[in-house]
């Protein structure tokens, strides 16, 4: 999970620099949040089934 949680803060750094404009930026961010959320989801699922 910590992995995850890296990624998730490395993707919102890189959004910050790349996706400058406004009206990509939103786009990004919930591009890599949905991502980051299903990503977690599969790791929870898995667990449960442990």
């Amino acid at each position: 999970m910590k992995l995850v949680f890296l990624f998730f803060i490395v993707a919102v750094m890189v959004s910050l620099f790349v996706g400058m404009t406004e009206a990509d930026k939103p786009r990004f961010l919930t591009t890599v949040c949905q991502d980051t959320y299903e990503k977690c989801k599969e790791q929870m699922l898995k667990k449960d089934k442990k």
